[in-house]
Protein backbone atom coordinates (compact mmCIF):
# COMPACT_ATOMS: atom_id res chain seq x y z
CA UNK A 1 0.00 0.00 0.00
CA UNK A 2 1.33 3.31 -0.85
CA UNK A 3 0.25 6.94 0.39
CA UNK A 4 0.33 9.15 -2.78
CA UNK A 5 -1.12 12.61 -3.44
CA UNK A 6 -4.68 11.92 -5.35
CA UNK A 7 -4.76 13.23 -9.18
CA UNK A 8 -7.82 14.08 -10.85
CA UNK A 9 -8.10 10.89 -12.19
CA UNK A 10 -8.22 9.33 -8.99
CA UNK A 11 -10.72 12.07 -7.62
CA UNK A 12 -13.23 10.94 -10.90
CA UNK A 13 -12.87 7.39 -9.68
CA UNK A 14 -13.67 8.31 -6.35
CA UNK A 15 -16.30 10.96 -6.37
CA UNK A 16 -18.21 10.43 -10.04
CA UNK A 17 -16.61 13.84 -11.01
CA UNK A 18 -14.65 16.73 -9.18
CA UNK A 19 -17.21 18.31 -7.23
CA UNK A 20 -14.66 20.92 -5.92
CA UNK A 21 -11.32 22.40 -6.06
CA UNK A 22 -9.50 19.79 -3.87
CA UNK A 23 -6.02 18.87 -3.01
CA UNK A 24 -6.23 14.73 -1.25
CA UNK A 25 -4.38 11.84 -0.38
CA UNK A 26 -4.78 8.63 -1.14
CA UNK A 27 -3.83 5.09 -0.30
CA UNK A 28 -3.36 2.96 -3.62
CA UNK A 29 -3.36 -0.92 -3.17
CA UNK A 30 -1.49 -1.86 -6.57
CA UNK A 31 -3.77 0.05 -8.66
CA UNK A 32 -6.80 0.42 -6.28
CA UNK A 33 -7.52 3.52 -4.49
CA UNK A 34 -9.03 1.94 -1.20
CA UNK A 35 -8.71 5.46 1.08
CA UNK A 36 -8.45 9.10 0.27
CA UNK A 37 -8.38 12.09 2.64
CA UNK A 38 -7.79 16.10 1.74
CA UNK A 39 -9.25 19.37 1.45
CA UNK A 40 -12.29 21.00 -0.37
CA UNK A 41 -12.70 24.13 -1.26
CA UNK A 42 -16.23 25.33 -1.31
CA UNK A 43 -17.94 28.17 -1.34
CA UNK A 44 -17.41 29.61 2.42
CA UNK A 45 -15.10 27.41 3.92
CA UNK A 46 -12.02 24.59 3.43
CA UNK A 47 -13.88 21.12 4.29
CA UNK A 48 -12.14 18.50 5.38
CA UNK A 49 -13.22 15.07 3.82
CA UNK A 50 -11.80 11.47 4.31
CA UNK A 51 -13.65 7.71 3.54
CA UNK A 52 -12.16 4.79 3.01
CA UNK A 53 -12.78 1.12 1.64
CA UNK A 54 -13.31 -1.83 4.04
CA UNK A 55 -9.82 -3.23 2.87
CA UNK A 56 -7.98 -0.45 4.73
CA UNK A 57 -9.77 -0.78 8.09
CA UNK A 58 -7.04 -2.19 10.30
CA UNK A 59 -4.43 -1.43 8.69
CA UNK A 60 -3.10 1.27 11.42
CA UNK A 61 0.31 1.97 10.22
CA UNK A 62 -0.72 3.19 6.71
CA UNK A 63 -3.46 5.29 8.53
CA UNK A 64 -1.19 6.92 10.45
CA UNK A 65 1.09 7.75 8.21
CA UNK A 66 -2.16 9.27 6.20
CA UNK A 67 -2.82 11.12 9.67
CA UNK A 68 0.53 12.89 9.60
CA UNK A 69 0.59 13.91 5.65
CA UNK A 70 -2.95 14.85 6.19
CA UNK A 71 -1.70 17.45 9.32
CA UNK A 72 1.03 18.76 6.53
CA UNK A 73 -2.44 19.66 4.69
CA UNK A 74 -4.11 21.63 7.49
CA UNK A 75 -0.55 23.01 8.22
CA UNK A 76 -0.89 24.67 4.92
CA UNK A 77 -4.31 25.96 5.11
CA UNK A 78 -5.10 29.57 4.34
CA UNK A 79 -7.93 29.91 7.10
CA UNK A 80 -9.97 27.61 9.17
CA UNK A 81 -10.84 23.80 7.81
CA UNK A 82 -13.96 22.85 9.01
CA UNK A 83 -14.95 18.68 9.08
CA UNK A 84 -18.01 16.80 9.98
CA UNK A 85 -17.71 14.23 12.87
CA UNK A 86 -18.81 10.97 11.40
CA UNK A 87 -21.07 9.12 13.69
CA UNK A 88 -20.26 6.02 11.99
CA UNK A 89 -16.91 6.26 13.10
CA UNK A 90 -16.34 6.13 17.03
CA UNK A 91 -12.93 7.03 16.82
CA UNK A 92 -13.94 10.03 14.36
CA UNK A 93 -13.89 12.52 17.26
CA UNK A 94 -10.55 11.32 18.81
CA UNK A 95 -8.80 11.46 15.69
CA UNK A 96 -10.09 14.93 14.97
CA UNK A 97 -9.00 16.52 18.20
CA UNK A 98 -5.59 14.56 17.40
CA UNK A 99 -5.58 16.43 14.25
CA UNK A 100 -6.37 19.54 16.01
CA UNK A 101 -10.11 20.38 15.22
CA UNK A 102 -12.64 21.28 18.06
CA UNK A 103 -15.99 21.25 18.22
CA UNK A 104 -18.12 23.94 17.36
CA UNK A 105 -21.84 22.89 17.14
CA UNK A 106 -23.89 19.50 16.01
CA UNK A 107 -21.33 17.47 15.09
CA UNK A 108 -19.31 20.28 12.74
CA UNK A 109 -15.29 20.73 14.02
CA UNK A 110 -12.99 23.55 13.01
CA UNK A 111 -9.33 23.73 12.96
CA UNK A 112 -7.58 27.06 13.12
Amino acid sequence: MKVRQATRDDLVRWFGSVPATMRALVVDDGGDVIGIAGLALMADHVQAFSAMKPALRGKTFVLAKVAVMFKAMLADATGAVQAVCSEEEPESPDLLSKLGFVPVYDGVWRHG
